[in-house]
């Protein structure tokens, strides 16, 4: 087998598994293990966040405050997928809140 045919093969195994997602239409997506860029590209192009390198632990606790099922197999994904839903989460850049804290201390300092 040569590399330009797994390439095609892993183009062809993610668009499966886009399509699968895209049937649920999530948010943010909470994966255990490392994902490929290419998949991750293709998600943030459908403006779907995804955080990777979770641990089970914390993946499991995610699960039971939103209400959802984790699932193990992008396999078992289908039209009636039930999604996890929370009122109050939150996403923050790190960066962001870094900058705007010197911002604070700077200006108080300036007084």
């Amino acid at each position: 087998m040569d590399l330009e045919s797994e390439i095609k093969q892993e183009d062809h195994y993610i668009q499966i598994v886009l399509q699968k997602i895209d049937l649920v239409k999530p948010n943010l997506i909470f994966v255990k293990e490392d994902t490929s860029r290419k998949a991750i590209d293709a998600l943030m192009a459908k403006n779907i966040t995804i955080i990777t390198n979770v641990k089970e632990s914390v993946m499991l606790r995610i699960g039971r405050l939103t209400q959802t099922i984790n699932c193990p197999s992008t396999n078992l994904i289908a039209s009636d997928f039930i999604l996890g839903k929370c009122q109050s989460f939150k996403m923050e850049s790190l960066a962001k809140k870094s900058l705007n804290k010197m911002v604070e201390d700077v200006s108080t300092n300036i007084i």
